[in-house]
């Protein structure tokens, strides 16, 4: 999933790029099309939507214009949300936004929060089934009556938000080592992680570079290129959501993976490519 997800990515930015040099109506729907269907594989992708509206106002060449494109690469971004919330809402009889499983949102606001993906004391393994039947099962016994995997996620979204509003001191705490594990070369050790995929796969082992030269070079890569930072808006917004992400929720490797390419790119510009 991480690897479509960074696949679709890298699509939307390529024809919003295009739709730049060239404005036409198939650029801003293809890229609105794969920022959709990578929102389905992960929902978080959705907020780069939002981060591309001063692109729109930069770059149009009219008032009339980013709104119109705006628009449309919203709607293109909507589509396939809205059919598979249609589809969740006819099976479950009740509205499912893509997806149930928000309860992530528990994993990193909660008093065994760590910052990294660490198991409630009431999740029995990271297996898919105990990890969300389990979950699920557990909140429902915690109720007393039957939940569906939406109710049980609601529940510890709602547990989530009722742990921050009343821990401001923790929550800052973690909100920075959020940061800290963000940039961290060492991945969180899960079966998603880069290092671990390159035990199995030859041509990973290849490439020796891992976030702990990406980060730093590409860190420096952003700061030498803060004045073209205009026409260098796509890429900065396409970072922040992977750190967004993070900071709302846990650090782990399948999270910020799609922060890589960006970080490769001004990892050029800081060794003197263009």
């Amino acid at each position: 999933t991480p690897t479509l997800i960074v696949f679709l990515g890298l699509v939307t930015l390529t024809a919003l790029d295009a739709w730049r040099e060239n404005p036409r109506i198939l650029h801003i729907v293809i890229a609105g099309a794969a920022l959709g269907l990578a929102s389905l594989a992960r929902g978080n992708n959705a907020l780069f939507a939002l981060m591309a509206v001063p692109f729109f106002q930069m770059h149009a060449g009219s008032a009339s214009r980013a709104i119109r494109h705006g628009l449309l690469f919203a709607a293109a971004v909507a589509l396939p949300l809205i059919d598979v919330t249609v589809r969740n809402t006819l099976v479950e009889n009740q509205v499912v936004p893509v997806a149930a499983n928000y309860a992530a949102f528990y994993v990193g606001h909660n008093p065994g929060a760590t910052g990294l993906y660490a198991m409630p004391s009431f999740t029995e393994s990271a297996s898919f089934d105990k990890e969300v039947w389990g979950t699920r099962d557990a909140v429902s016994e915690k109720l007393g009556r039957p939940v569906t995997l939406a109710e049980s996620a609601q529940y510890l979204f709602s547990e989530g938000l009722r742990f921050a509003a009343g821990h401001p001191v923790e929550e800052v705490k973690l909100l920075a080592r959020k940061f800290y594990f963000f940039w961290n070369r060492t991945e969180s050790p899960t079966n998603l992680n880069y290092y671990f995929a390159r035990e199995y796969s030859p041509i990973l082992r290849f490439l020796l570079p891992g976030f702990g030269w990406i980060v730093p070079l590409g860190v420096l890569g952003i700061v030498l290129t803060w004045p073209q930072r205009k026409r260098l808006l796509l890429l900065h917004a396409f970072l922040l959501v992977p750190l967004v992400t993070c900071l709302l929720f846990f650090v782990s490797a399948e999270y910020r993976i799609t922060a890589a390419p960006i970080l490769i790119v001004f990892s050029a510009a800081a060794t003197g490519g263009q």
